[in-house]
């Protein structure tokens, strides 16, 4: 409904990317965070579920860049940094 209302509304696109989530869509929780991202690219939160969402779906190297932007933009972002390890030794890039 939020979103009916306001298609700009950037709660609903993040809860409804983690409902996807957790449902078990990620591609359209994917689609979520990256519609939340072209309205507010400085999202930290919605940059590292985009990672794990594009992590999950095998693009490593989105998902590498999205969690370097989150980790730039909120450092103190533990979950963020510990994803973006595993997965620059997963593609190699220590």
């Amino acid at each position: 409904a939020a979103l009916q209302q306001n298609p700009r509304f950037l709660g609903a696109l993040f809860n409804l990317g983690i409902v996807h989530r957790e449902l078990g869509e990620t591609t359209r929780a994917a689609e979520q965070f990256k519609r939340l991202l072209q309205i507010n690219a400085e999202d930290p939160c919605a940059l590292a579920l985009l990672g794990e969402c594009q992590a999950d779906l095998g693009d490593f190297e989105g998902a590498v860049r999205s969690l370097e932007d989150a980790v730039r933009l909120d450092p103190q972002n533990r979950s963020a940094q510990k994803d973006l390890l595993r997965l620059r030794q997963q593609v190699g890039r220590v």
